[in-house]
């Protein structure tokens, strides 16, 4: 069996997880909830992100936390033990 066959098998089996359904929600949240703070910051503390490139400044150290940990659950969920 190839490799590419077997990233095809664990990726379609991924996308049929509840595990990826939970973790796309979760980073949905994240990003909705970041970006409102956000927003909040800028008008309340006249110092958060003014521009769309400060918020995706903002945004990005959530997501550098998010991406490998949800990478981490659907690699683990992968393996047969």
């Amino acid at each position: 069996m190839s490799a590419i066959a077997v990233a095809k098998k664990d990726f379609r089996d991924a996308v049929r997880s509840r595990t990826l359904l939970v973790l796309t929600v979760l980073f949905g949240l994240f990003t909705v909830g970041g970006a409102y703070l956000a927003s909040w910051a800028a008008e309340v503390l006249e110092g958060g992100a003014e521009t769309t490139l400060d918020l995706i400044i903002a945004l990005q150290t959530p997501a550098g936390y998010l991406v490998p940990l949800a990478l981490g659950i659907l690699r683990f969920d992968s393996v047969d033990l």
